[in-house]
């Protein structure tokens, strides 16, 4: 009898493991349904951007010419599907702007292609945060000696234009430091329909 009772006590206990398991939801398919609801076609890709082992959700949607440019990003907190506020995707005249997000975590955006305006992200304590803009003002004419010149600024973290005036050097440094090594990853963009983990 007590063999008996153990074997229904193991039984009970893997019962209850496993559906703990299957009761266990993910955090990002509320998500997805809710962008399946739309008639616009997006996209899905899973990439742990800041390493720390939580792949995040992107959310692409699809531009002229078939390109996929990144949307939005989702992050797990406490077991929640987080969506990353900060995060801007809003360029010029509320055009979606092309980003790219590089293997040491940054997400580079820029916001306006005739006058780079780049913003650089990366997680903070688990949320992406605006680490800088930089911006490269093209053919400015200087009235004195009659020449045009391309100006550098960093903006300051509280916002305020003009910010921080830059050399050409200092402005192409600013940038190898937020973009590390270079290295883009190349992104795997599925369909919504695909979504299944």
């Amino acid at each position: 009898m007590k063999r008996l009772s153990i074997a229904l006590l193991c039984l009970l206990l893997a019962g209850v493991c496993a559906c703990g398991r299957a009761g266990k939801s993910d955090p990002y398919s509320k998500v997805i349904k809710e962008y399946q609801g739309y008639r616009e076609t997006y996209y899905y890709a899973l990439h742990d951007i800041d390493g720390n082992g939580t792949e995040e959700l992107l959310l692409g949607g699809e531009q002229w010419g078939g390109e996929v440019d990144l949307l939005g990003v989702y992050t797990i907190q406490s077991g929640v599907a987080v969506p990353q506020e900060e995060f801007n995707i809003w360029g010029e005249g509320g055009s979606i702007s092309p980003s790219w997000i590089f293997k040491n975590g940054t997400i580079k955006v820029d916001l306006n292609n005739e006058e780079p305006r780049y913003n650089y992200y990366c997680f903070v304590d688990e949320e992406l945060k605006l680490q800088a803009t930089l911006i490269k003002q093209l053919q400015v004419f200087d009235w004195d000696n009659q020449v045009y010149y391309d100006e550098f600024f960093r903006v300051s973290e509280n916002g305020e234009w003009p910010g921080t005036s830059l050399t050409k050097e200092e402005f192409e440094q600013a940038m190898k430091e937020l973009e590390g090594d270079g290295q883009v990853v190349v992104i795997d963009w599925k369909p919504l329909a695909e979504y299944e983990r």
